[in-house]
């Protein structure tokens, strides 16, 4: 829907209190049924299912790995207005070029960026999938 990362946070806490089925059935329908929320939660099916993927933290990944923005975890308003600064958003493909063996700070390069830096901070509440 176009909302950033910061923005999502007071919308859905706003929502969460609608209890209408037909609501979120059309909602479910205009977003095309997707399985994770904005910050890569499961979205239970009509049935109560979720789905579940091999995520890991981007503090967890090596130099070289090209890895896929999946989440955050324990989120803030400024932590999201970070994401938002540096144009990560949930499905960002990012490559792993340099980490500093003195505090696990990442440099990585995605969407023609390079160089940008991600604290060990940062890296610790963002949800990846590997994909190489």
């Amino acid at each position: 829907m176009g909302f950033g990362w910061d923005e999502v946070h007071n919308i859905a806490e706003q929502i969460e209190h609608v209890s209408s089925s037909i609501f979120f059935d059309k909602m479910d329908e205009i977003l095309g049924h997707p399985k994770f929320d904005p910050h890569g939660a499961p979205i239970p099916d009509s049935y109560g299912r979720v789905e579940f993927l091999d995520q890991r933290k981007l503090s967890e990944c090596s130099t070289g790995e090209t890895i896929k923005l999946f989440g955050v975890i324990h989120s803030s308003d400024d932590f999201l207005k970070f994401l938002n600064s540096r144009d990560l958003k949930l499905g960002t493909i990012l490559t792993i070029d340099l980490i500093e063996a003195f505090d696990g700070t990442r440099e990585v390069s995605y969407d023609g960026r390079t160089n940008v830096v991600l604290s060990q901070i940062a890296c610790e509440k963002l949800l990846i999938q590997k994909l190489r």
